[in-house]
């Protein structure tokens, strides 16, 4: 591949990583538009190449939240054995689903994360909280196949569910960027055996996204976070429709 698009794919994903994580994301879950859109990857290959990326990001956010002791293991084991299990499942689901298709899942799933953005109030929970395992193991399998299936963290999923089962919301992002680690690994390890990644292209763009994720939190304290919301989420429905509508 030619070097001056290895370097705009940097490029790009660094900004993605300071974008999204000044609204609190990892920006694995931009990655699949970018790399189908923009560098016309098939849409397999860019899900497959993703689920690498989101990988670096969650292992990254991950150590982090560990330094502040916001790592909850009652919460993450049960989520993670799910999600391991739920991305071989959604990873192995795409070589029966046509790229097409999966294109406008991806788009009615942004569309959806836009409006839950748009929406979407931090419940503030105070004290000792208790979550049933079972729920938080089908929550983790379902979450891991959203993931293998779309290659996307399903942090922006996982955040406000373990939010409104009681998790306080700094917990539920720790757990969140952990899970996404676990999720990412299993879909991407079976991605790769199905040969849907595309390494050269998933070490750069995972680069690029921890960098810019490093980024991003030092700009967000300076601006409103409503309105950066609000603007991030009309720009990820466009996204989504572009996934529909683009042939």
């Amino acid at each position: 591949m030619d070097f001056y698009i290895l370097l705009a794919i940097f490029a790009i994903t660094l900004l993605v990583g300071v974008l999204a994580s000044m609204i609190g994301l990892g920006g694995g879950f931009l990655m699949v538009p970018i790399l189908a859109l923009i560098f016309d990857l098939p849409v397999k290959i860019a899900i497959g190449t993703s689920t690498l990326v989101v990988t670096f990001v969650g292992l990254s956010s991950a150590i982090s939240y560990n330094k502040k002791k916001l790592i909850d293991p009652g919460l993450v084991i049960p989520l993670a054995f799910g999600a391991v299990v739920g991305a071989q499942i959604g990873a192995m689901s795409t070589l029966s689903i046509s790229g097409d298709l999966l294109k406008r899942l991806i788009g009615v799933v942004f569309i959806s994360i836009s409006i839950l953005m748009a929406l979407r109030k931090e419940k503030v929970n105070e004290g000792p909280y208790r979550i049933s395992k079972s729920l938080l193991l089908v929550s983790g399998l379902l979450i891991g196949a959203y993931s293998g299936l779309l290659g996307m963290g399903g942090g922006v999923l996982m955040v406000p569910l373990l939010n409104l089962l009681g998790a306080p919301i700094h917990f539920a992002v720790a757990t969140s960027s952990a899970i996404t680690f676990f999720s990412g690994f299993s879909g991407a390890t079976r991605h790769f055996i199905m040969d849907q990644v595309d390494m050269k292209i998933g070490l750069i763009a995972s680069l690029g996204v921890v960098i810019g994720a490093q980024i991003g939190p030092k700009i967000a304290v300076k601006l409103e976070s409503g309105t950066l919301k609000s603007f991030f989420a009309l720009i990820i429905a466009l996204i989504g429709v572009v996934m529909i509508i683009h042939p």
